[in-house]
């Protein structure tokens, strides 16, 4: 049996499968506890319940990945799992050398690529805009190496408000100027006192479409993709955003590249972090 486990700022989900070739099958799915070690717990006790030996672990979890530790370094929505080593809560159930980390969006970018509206051929960006804001880029089905990964929500966007907000900044927060501060549903929750996707204001969906048009006119000229995919919550279900919009407005605005790759609606849906789990094991221990 494998196992796949997506923690995100808001939910935690755990799949499972006994082949790579096999569906995932949804375990269980919970709010993510405020702190690792309940967290983790939880987990452990979930997956002992199956009574099956485990082969392998793949876990996605939000924000900055030290895969080698094994653990969380930043993570704005998260703050009560940093810097704590995640393998030894689950050291009783498999060996460590088998129990994958990274990040969340990384192995969402693999599952679309592999399974979904990417590829697995040249170079698929995979940008997702929920509780935070995430990207990754993935080269010939491989996730691209980077020193801590990709982080293309903390792009400056508004260099008013980055610089106005000075340097005394904690290390995990959502900096005004970033921009994460304009798109996530974090914030957009806290701005309007409405869970984000049940905010009906038509001006601040304009907003949030032509901050997102920037913002991947940014991921186009670094990262030159091949396809842009975009997932998350505040994508998947808004009715607001158009897609034949923002894909006319990057064709006018991106001028030094000979062509605009095109932008794909992520198709996995939820699952998509578990998929992206199941893609790695088959990577490293298929």
């Amino acid at each position: 049996m494998y196992i796949f486990i997506d923690i995100g700022g808001t939910k935690t989900r755990i799949g499972r499968c006994d082949d790579f070739d096999d569906p995932v099958d949804i375990v269980q799915k919970f709010s993510t506890p405020d702190e690792a070690a309940a967290g983790m717990n939880q987990i452990a006790g979930i997956i002992s319940d199956l009574d099956e030996a485990v082969a392998g672990i793949a876990i996605g979890i939000a924000g900055v990945v030290d895969g080698e530790e094994g653990m969380l370094l930043r993570a704005p929505n998260l703050a009560g799992w940093i810097d704590t080593p995640l393998r030894p809560f689950l050291a009783d159930i498999v060996s460590p050398e088998k129990i994958f980390i990274a990040n969340d969006t990384a192995l969402g970018g693999l599952g679309e690529a592999h399974h979904g509206a990417g590829s697995p051929d040249g170079i698929t960006a995979y940008f997702t805009v929920g509780t935070g804001v995430g990207g990754s880029r993935i080269v010939d089905g491989v996730i691209d190496r980077a020193r801590f990964g990709f982080e293309p929500g903390h792009q400056v966007v508004d260099i008013g408000d980055f610089l106005a907000a000075g340097d005394d900044l904690p290390d995990e927060g959502h900096v005004p100027g970033h921009l994460e501060y304009f798109l996530s549903g974090h914030n957009i929750e806290e701005r309007t006192g409405q869970n984000a996707v049940e905010v009906k204001d038509k001006q601040l969906w304009a907003e949030f479409q032509d901050r997102l048009v920037a913002a991947l006119n940014n991921i186009i000229v670094m990262w030159a993709p091949d396809v842009i995919v975009l997932g998350g919550s505040m994508i998947i279900r808004n009715e607001f955003l158009s897609f034949a919009y923002m894909q006319k407005a990057l064709e006018r605005k991106v001028k030094i590249l000979p062509e605009v790759p095109t932008l794909q609606r992520a198709i996995l849906q939820d699952d998509v972090g578990l998929i992206g789990g199941r893609e790695l094991l088959r990577q490293e221990l298929g």
